[in-house]
């Protein structure tokens, strides 16, 4: 549970500075700033896997996720997400951050759609960014791992809101062809991220596409 405070942080500073085209913010905040962990530092990017907090309390996940929409959580809630005779959610952690942060970024972020669309791009590009720092920290896979773990990636609220969309039009996609039509004059290239490498981003991108089409296929 150490790791769940940094959720909401970056998560705010992060929507707040993509809403902005402020991506330099988004460098230095989730690549440049680090942070330790048992087996060493390492950039704050590798921590931002939503679920890292909850692994071993899926139970949990789902109840302040209920509660951040506002619902009333009690023991016959827990009692029938336990048993299965209340479906559970996809993304509840993503769907908890989105739910406590919404209200505050109104002012900065009046428009809902504006809003959920800027949360789905921020999650891609912090997964595609985690893909990516995992591959330099391990670029062999025959090599044994060194260094602090670093997930690969994960799938976010988009995965199912976008679960009716085909092909071109999932916003991954999107992102990903605007990267390729744009190549050096992309913003988070510009910026820095991935160290503005194209070839590393691409890459990044085309280890993430598939995994999240199969985390939407088994939803």
């Amino acid at each position: 549970m150490r790791w769940f405070p940094l959720l909401p942080l970056a998560y705010a500073g992060g929507l707040a500075a993509l809403y902005r085209g402020n991506y330099e913010y988004i460098r230095a905040t989730v690549i440049g700033a680090r942070v330790r962990d048992r087996e060493g530092a390492l950039p704050v990017v590798g921590r931002l896997q939503p679920w890292l907090p909850f692994q071993h309390h899926e139970l949990a996940a789902e109840v302040i996720a209920l509660r951040a929409s506002g619902e009333v959580v009690d023991q016959d809630v827990v009692n029938a997400l336990s048993s299965g005779r209340r479906g559970k959610r996809f993304t509840p952690v993503s769907d908890h951050l989105h739910s406590r942060l919404r209200p505050r970024l109104q002012r900065l972020i009046p428009d809902d759609s504006a809003f959920d669309e800027t949360f789905d791009r921020f999650e891609i590009l912090i997964a595609v960014l985690m893909v990516d720092q995992r591959t330099q920290a391990s670029p062999n896979a025959d090599e044994a791992w060194t260094g602090p773990w670093i997930p690969d990636g994960f799938s976010g609220r988009v995965t199912w809101r976008d679960r009716y969309a085909r092909g071109d039009r999932r916003l991954e996609r999107q992102m990903y062809l605007e990267l390729k039509r744009r190549q050096n004059s992309w913003e988070p290239l510009i910026a820095g991220l991935f160290d503005g490498s194209v070839e590393r981003a691409l890459a990044a991108f085309e280890e993430y596409l598939p995994s999240i089409e199969h985390d939407r296929n088994r939803h």
